[in-house]
């Protein structure tokens, strides 16, 4: 007769940490309580406009002097994606490189789940890009950008699009 012995020891944590996932969605970038800005501009429309590129428009006075800057137009804002690209190219090996925390999220052993795991290390991921210039894809500014702005770093200025990124674990 064989006789089989089953160690469910942790089982019920796994379970319960894949229903977790399994019921919440996550959402990561700019969230409506992080999107005011000081400026006139709202930190999802600046980041639209940097995301997707957007151009040549032009700002009317009002949102200039606000700026601090005289009225002028804009010209074209290249491309460069803080969101979708870094979340696509680098967030798989960021997530492997996270793999002992994952691990005891799903065993279960910290305070927090694996949803809110994975977000914090999209956001983690998202401020990287910030830091390297989108993991070196970002155009670099025009040279009146860089001037008028006292430094030449893409998407650094007054970090308000930069600290707006966060990240909300919500019901599926």
């Amino acid at each position: 007769m064989l006789e089989v012995t089953l160690d469910l020891t942790g089982f019920d944590a796994v379970a319960g940490e894949i229903e977790s996932v399994l019921s919440s969605a996550l959402k990561v970038g700019v969230l409506p309580e992080h999107n005011a800005r000081d400026d006139g501009d709202t930190n999802a429309v600046v980041g639209l406009k940097n995301e997707f590129g957007w151009g040549p428009s032009e700002t009317s006075p009002e949102q200039e002097s606000v700026r601090g800057r005289s009225h002028m137009e804009w010209g074209h804002i290249p491309q460069r994606s803080f969101l979708r690209v870094p979340l696509i190219e680098h967030l798989g090996r960021k997530i492997n490189e996270s793999e002992s925390v994952i691990k005891e999220a799903v065993e279960g052993r910290l305070s927090v789940g694996l949803p809110e795991i994975i977000g914090s290390v999209a956001t983690q991921t998202i401020q990287d890009a910030f830091d390297t210039a989108g993991f070196g894809k970002w155009q670099a500014n025009d040279p009146d950008t860089a001037k008028w702005k006292g430094s030449d770093r893409p998407l650094i200025d007054t970090n308000q699009l930069r600290d707006s990124i966060a990240f909300e674990v919500v019901p599926a």
